[in-house]
C-alpha cells in the first residue's frame, strides 16, 4: 500500500521514482537518488528560500533547487564545493554541524538527503538538527532521507528528530516485502518530513 507524501516510512519499490531531476539524468549507480529526488521535489515551492544541507559536489538535487525556488542555497564540508558555481544558486563550504553561516529563521525548507548516516556519531547528527532547527522559520520544513545500514537506525533518527521537530504525517516503520533494497540487498532509505513547531 502506498501511502501519502507525508508518511514517514521507508522507500518502497513502487514508490515514484525518476531518472532525471530537472535537466539532469541520474545513472544507475544513483539507484536510491530517483527515489529520493522524486520524492523530496514534492516538497519545492517557488517562493522557498531552501537549503540543500550537505549537498555534495556532483549531486545535482542542488540545481534542481536553484532552477526552482526563489533564493537556493547548499553546503558541504569538502572543498571543491567552492568550485561549483550555477544561476542564483549560493554555495559554502559549511559544516551542517553548526550552519553557523546562516542567520536564525532563514529557510522555508532544508533537505537533508542521505548525509545524517555518514555523520561520526549520533552526538553529530543530534547537532545536525539542532543547526537545521536554528535555521529553520517557524512551521519551516526538514525533509530528510537516510540509508539504514542497520534497521534500528531508522529508530534512532527517529527519536531524534522527534526532539526537536513534529512530524507532519504518520511515522510506519514497518518492514514490508516490497522495501526498497540497494544493489548489495543489505541497504534500506527511509524517508521523513518534519516541521519547526513556534
Amino acid at each position: 500500500m502506498l501511502d501519502n507524501i507525508y508518511t514517514s516510512r521507508f522507500f518502497l519499490f513502487g514508490d515514484k521514482k525518476s531518472d532525471t531531476i530537472g535537466s539532469w539524468v541520474m545513472g544507475d549507480e544513483w539507484w536510491s537518488r530517483k527515489y529520493e529526488y522524486t520524492w523530496c521535489a514534492n516538497f519545492v515551492k517557488k517562493d522557498d528560500i531552501c537549503l540543500d544541507s550537505a549537498c555534495g559536489v556532483v549531486h545535482p538535487f542542488k540545481y534542481f533547487l536553484a532552477d526552482t525556488c526563489k533564493e537556493a542555497h547548499a553546503c558541504d564540508i569538502d572543498e571543491d564545493i567552492a568550485k561549483v558555481s550555477y544561476k542564483n544558486h549560493i554555495v559554502r563550504k559549511l559544516d551542517v554541524l553548526n550552519l553557523k553561516e546562516y542567520e536564525d529563521n532563514y529557510f522555508d525548507k532544508v533537505y537533508n538527503i542521505s548525509t545524517l548516516e555518514h555523520l561520526d556519531g549520533w552526538e553529530n547528527v543530534d547537532l545536525c538538527l539542532q543547526a537545521a532547527k536554528r535555521v529553520l522559520k517557524p512551521n519551516g520544513h526538514f525533509v530528510a532521507t537516510f540509508d539504514c545500514r542497520e534497521l534500528d537506525w531508522a529508530d534512532i533518527i527517529l527519536d531524534l528528530l522527534g526532539k526537536y521537530f513534529e512530524f507532519f504525517g504518520n511515522v510506519d516503520k514497518k518492514i514490508c516485502s516490497n522495501i526498497l533494497l540497494g544493489p548489495r540487498k543489505t541497504e534500506t532509505v527511509f524517508r521523513s518530513i518534519v516541521r519547526k513547531a513556534h
